[in-house]
């Protein structure tokens, strides 16, 4: 028996129809693409991201309270993953630093900052071969009324 899909843009697999860019009900790493095969899967194209992926940024006191630390959780498993760190106070950005990808934190110094009212951080994540650099990051907000 001779199987034929009516539709356009559709795959004919194991005698069955299916959509352009329908996934494989019993495989979601295979995809019905047309323009590489109607008659196979064709495997799910993986996205590559254009700078590492920061998944959220907090500022916390140190348990001692002399230090407010931004620390960042991020994708930072590839050698040219590289991020860029500032310091908001009372709403003014300070000077942007490199933090080290194998240890994603910066301190400032309460003492630095005694006179503020707000504290925050910011960052962006790069990858140096690429040179496309992220969207910015921001973390909670650190009031310096109190502890």
């Amino acid at each position: 028996m001779l199987a034929i899909c009516f539709r356009p843009n559709t795959c004919l697999i194991n005698s069955l129809c299916f959509q352009d860019g329908e996934l494989n009900p019993k495989d979601n790493s295979q995809v019905c693409t047309v323009s590489l095969s109607t008659t196979e899967w064709s495997p799910v194209p993986t996205v590559q991201l254009e700078y590492p992926f920061i998944t959220s940024v907090n500022v916390r006191r140190s348990e001692d309270n002399t230090q407010l630390r931004c620390e960042v959780n991020a994708d930072a498993s590839k050698p040219t993953a590289s991020f860029r760190m500032a310091w908001g106070v009372d709403g003014d950005w300070l000077r942007e630093l490199v933090i080290n990808s194998g240890h994603l934190e910066a301190a400032i110094s309460v003492s630095d900052v005694s006179h503020a009212h707000q504290v925050a951080c910011r960052v962006r994540s790069i990858f140096t071969d690429r040179g496309v650099v992220s969207p910015y990051m921001v973390s909670n907000i650190i009031s310096m009324a109190g502890p």
